[in-house]
């Protein structure tokens, strides 16, 4: 599978009415004249059921309720970025084309079976994910390990070398447990989610879908964006999610029809504004992977110990539509993915990007820090490495 890359694509509505307490109740029908389903769709949608199964069942410390899933790391450093372009330009009408028509019949056959065969598998599953994953860090060149070992250290000082390999060891067989489960996915039927994860903070997707008809989905390169996109739907939620090439264009391809066989709306960069803002107007949810964004505007904020780099589709996005901005996480956990939606976000036409998307880090950093082998920081994250570096050069020196 190569080496595990230090960019990804952006990964990524039948409705439900929030029932009394801490659970919520049964599925009810969408408004009149809602489509059940569009071109780009399977026809068939998943069944309704309830979702009081999916909250406050082994809840993890912390992240059950909802007063409690603000941002607690009160060391952020304040924003002071101003936008900058991206390092690519957007894709053109044709790229985009042909980046969207479905990979062969044979191609889809294999995929399901590949499927079928990983979920006949269960948990052995990650037995061949992680000889794959420490086949894939040994393959990988010296300067790439030192560099995840050191964006490690960043993250947390505390760590010597040596611990700061073995966690880098860690993230690369966590990165390619997520890549089966990306294909584990893909022959697991909606209604079937339920018995692999646990959700936390529903209710405010469907307080936003009451108030404001929809929302927008942040995440980060931790855990699993894809398995997080299956799990939302299994809650009965329709998402919209943008993506950029991800290698080869046979790959990219595989990877979109996956999501789409998944319920999941797919936009590419070319002309994916107007998709976002249109979706959301429809009540649906778009689900934006918001660091280290291959294209488009951005912003830097302070996340995990430097400067990073965000997209600021989120808080575009949110401003002209009033829709609040719900930051995500998604790991896997005793078996289990915890999906976990953090209190919303709202933003203010005075609100300017980097103050928005600074506060979109402050609530995802918690996380990250602590269950940091689910983090994947392959490559140059920082946008202020070569000070760091220097700095960490004459620290050792001295």
């Amino acid at each position: 599978m190569g080496t595990p890359p230090g960019r990804g694509g952006g990964h990524p509505c039948r409705r439900f009415r929030p029932g009394s307490g801490d659970q919520h109740g049964s599925a009810r029908p969408g408004p009149r004249g809602e489509r059940r389903a569009d071109r780009n769709q399977r026809r068939r949608t998943p069944a309704r059921r309830a979702v009081s199964q999916l909250v406050g069942r082994d809840a993890q410390p912390g992240h059950a309720r909802a007063e409690r899933h603000r941002a607690r790391d009160l060391h952020q450093a304040p924003c002071r970025a101003a936008p900058r372009g991206g390092a690519q330009g957007p894709l053109n009408a044709e790229a985009s084309a042909r980046l969207l028509r479905p990979p062969s019949l044979p191609l889809r056959f294999g995929l399901w079976i590949a499927s079928r065969a990983l979920r006949l598998l269960g948990p052995l599953r990650y037995v061949l994910a992680d000889l794959l994953g420490m086949a894939t860090y040994a393959l990988t060149p010296p300067a790439r390990r030192r560099r995840t070992a050191a964006n490690l250290r960043r993250m947390m000082p505390d760590l010597n070398i040596g611990e700061s390999r073995r966690l880098a060891r860690r993230c690369f067989r966590h990165f390619m447990r997520t890549s089966f489960d990306f294909v584990w996915s893909y022959a697991v039927p909606p209604h079937a989610m339920h018995r692999h994860m646990r959700a936390y903070g529903l209710e405010h997707a469907f307080a936003a879908m009451e108030q404001t008809g929809g929302g927008i989905f942040t995440l980060v390169h931790f855990g699993s964006w894809d398995v997080a996109a299956s799990c939302a739907i299994a809650s009965g939620l329709h998402l919209t999610t943008v993506m950029g090439p991800v290698g080869p264009d046979l790959v990219t391809r595989i990877a979109v029809w996956a999501r789409r066989h998944q319920d999941m709306e797919v936009l590419m960069s070319d002309g994916a504004a107007r998709g976002l803002v249109r979706a959301v107007r429809k009540g649906r949810f778009d689900a934006i992977l918001c660091d280290l964004p291959e294209r488009g505007a951005t912003v830097e904020v302070d996340f995990l110990g430097g400067r990073m780099s965000f997209s600021t589709a989120p808080a575009w996005v949110a401003r002209l539509t009033g829709v609040p901005i719900l930051p995500v996480d998604c790991w896997r956990h005793r078996g289990l993915y915890r999906l976990n939606i953090h209190a919303p976000i709202l933003v203010e036409r005075g609100d300017s990007d980097a103050e928005i998307m600074q506060r979109v880090a402050r609530s995802l950093e918690p996380m990250v820090r602590r269950e940091p082998s689910w983090w994947y920081p392959f490559g140059d994250i920082y946008n202020d490495d070569a000070a760091a570096g220097a700095s960490e050069t004459q620290s050792r020196a001295s």
